[in-house]
This record gives structure tokens, sequence and C-alpha cells, in this order.
């Protein structure tokens, strides 16, 4: 496996992985902490973008056919995109055009129409699906103080339902 890095500097770099067995899962690394508080416009929003907050979640990434087994594995339901944590401050992110499907502690994931949705039910001619999103709720004025508080990320959960795969 041959590993490229460019230098990361303070925040942001990038990380190719080429084999014949990761071909194609090409991605980037970036700072953890730019998660912690995400920009929205000219404003700072709280809140955890993603899907587990515990991080030692291990899963399998398939790309055309290929299964990958990732440690740290997790999904950024503000950004749509699949990442790995490489180190306490750096996560890796995946290119989710390669990426076919995945699971994450036994929790399956497709990807459909360019987003990736948990199959909750799998059935002979339809599927239970759940889409994870962020949505921002704005922070609050309180006329008593005077003080407003923090806008932040607020998970949204949507089902459908998919017919004949």
């Amino acid at each position: 496996m041959t590993i490229f890095t460019v230098s990361l500097g303070a925040s942001q770099g990038v990380d190719e992985l080429q084999n014949d067995e990761s071909e194609g899962l090409v991605g980037g690394i970036s700072d953890l902490f730019l998660y912690k508080i995400v920009r929205s416009g000219p404003e700072e929003v709280t809140g955890n973008p993603f899907l587990h907050e515990n991080w030692g979640k291990s899963g399998v990434v398939y790309s055309k056919g290929v299964r990958h087994p990732i440690s740290n594995l997790n999904y950024n339901m503000y950004s749509d995109e699949i990442v790995e944590l490489k180190t306490k401050n750096e996560v890796f992110i995946f290119d989710k055009s390669a990426i076919d499907s995945l699971e994450i502690s036994g929790r399956k994931f497709s990807k459909l129409n360019g987003s990736f949705y948990e199959t909750l039910s799998s059935g002979k001619n339809v599927d239970l699906l759940k889409r994870y999103t962020t949505r921002v709720q704005k922070g609050q004025f309180n006329p008593t103080d005077g003080t407003t508080t923090p806008s932040r990320l607020v998970q949204m959960d949507d089902y459908y339902t998919n017919r004949d795969g």
C-alpha cells in the first residue's frame, strides 16, 4: 500500500490510499476541531455533526464489491460524509462517490441518489430507510438579560421507502 501525504499544516491536508483493494477510496484529512464549531455564514454554530458520539465504532466500507474494514468509522450528518478518526485531532474523509455501501457497528447504510441512508428493514419488494441530517436551530434572544443563546445543530431523522431495490 502506498500512502501519499501532503503537509497537514494547521488544519488540512490530503491522503491518498492506492492499492488493489482500496483503489478509488481517496479522501482527505481535516482537523477534528473544525467540527466542534460549525460555521453557518458569519455565525458560529455549536453541536455534534457525527452520528456516533463514541468514535470507537468499527465498520466496513464497500467499494466496487471490495470489502474494506475500517476502525473508528463514523458518519458526518452535516456534510453527508463517511469519516475515519486517524488521530485525536484528525479525521480521514472518504470520497463518497467511490463508496457503494457501508456498515457501522452492524448498522447497514446504502447510498441512493448520492446520499447515505440506513437500511432499517429489508423486504422482498420494499426497504425501509432512514436518512440522518442536521439543521441549524437559530439561537434565541432573551430580552430579560439581553443575551442570545448560540445557534446549534439539531439532528433530523427522515424515513423513506425504496421499492424493488
